[in-house]
């Protein structure tokens, strides 16, 4: 994936987000209410962090049945940030 600008980065990797990303691949929640309550959050927070990174793939939710379970199918994400910028490349990669 790559982002347009490092604050587009920043917006979807902000340190709840990591967070969040670091508890559903270690504690496996089984629903998003249970992820919450792992990270002591809000779930409407914990449930719009959780839609922003899907919408990034770096989430995706099985149903389990009411429930959605949040699944983080990686073991760690490489972010690689350019400082020097070519015309040719994005501003900021994962």
């Amino acid at each position: 994936m790559s982002f347009e600008t490092t604050d587009q980065l920043a917006q979807v990797f902000t340190p709840r987000a990591i967070d969040l990303l670091q508890v559903i691949a270690q504690d496996e929640p089984v629903s998003i209410r249970e992820a919450a309550r792992f990270v002591d959050r809000d779930i409407k927070q914990v449930s719009a962090n959780l839609e922003r990174l899907e919408e990034y793939s770096v989430v995706e939710f099985e149903d389990e049945g009411r429930a959605k379970r949040p699944v983080v199918a990686y073991d760690e994400i490489d972010i690689q940030l350019p400082l020097r910028q070519s015309p040719d490349t994005d501003v900021a990669s994962a």
